[in-house]
């Protein structure tokens, strides 16, 4: 067993309860035992191998930051093209409600992920005070929003749509596929499962 070191005093009382509690009914404690120590034999690495585990095998746990933050950028990766296509005249009638509505949903869920980005460190790439290279997004993110309102604002409609286009596809699908890469915390677990 391995002592728990550097933990908070909490999250060491939870864990000690996980440790001690009732199995359900119909299985032996035995069972539990067992399979416990076959869980334990396969988290630590074997007398044999010679290479201690690597940081890429323990990629960042799901926080309660990192949550809000995929799943704000997830819906707004899904809301942006809805936003996109009912202002446009070539799609039939323009549908301003639509848009409107589709539009604000969207700033919203941009605003969530930048300022929950903010929130979100990894230890394992290079940064500065918890802050990375893409941690840049976030005053990108935020100044967008607010040149393509003060666009709107003074009827530069134009502006407008080509700033949020340009949001959209920097903020949330080139940023989308640069989460995606074999490195990266998202990128490993889907393409661990594949």
């Amino acid at each position: 067993m391995y002592p728990i070191v550097g933990t908070h005093p909490l999250r060491r009382a939870r864990l000690a309860d996980a440790l001690h509690f009732t199995p359900p009914e119909g299985i032996s404690r035995h069972a539990i035992a067992n399979l416990s120590q076959s869980a334990g034999a396969l988290c630590r690495p074997s007398a044999q191998s010679a290479t201690p585990l690597t940081v890429q095998e323990f990629p960042m746990q799901l926080t309660p930051a990192i949550a809000i933050h995929l799943a704000a950028a997830l819906a707004a990766l899904a809301i942006g093209p809805l936003a996109l296509w009912a202002r446009r005249p070539a799609a039939g009638l323009p549908r301003p409600r639509l848009h409107r509505a589709a539009g604000y949903a969207w700033v919203t869920l941009m605003l969530v992920t930048a300022i929950s980005a903010i929130f979100i460190s990894d230890p394992h790439m290079p940064n500065i005070a918890g802050f990375s290279l893409v941690h840049l997004l976030v005053p990108v993110v935020l100044g967008a929003l607010f040149f393509a309102f003060r666009f709107l604002l003074r009827g530069n409609v134009r502006g407008h749509r080509i700033t949020m286009l340009s949001l959209y596809l920097a903020g949330c699908v080139g940023a989308g596929a640069f989460t995606l890469l074999p490195h990266r915390t998202l990128g490993q677990l889907v393409w661990g499962w594949v």
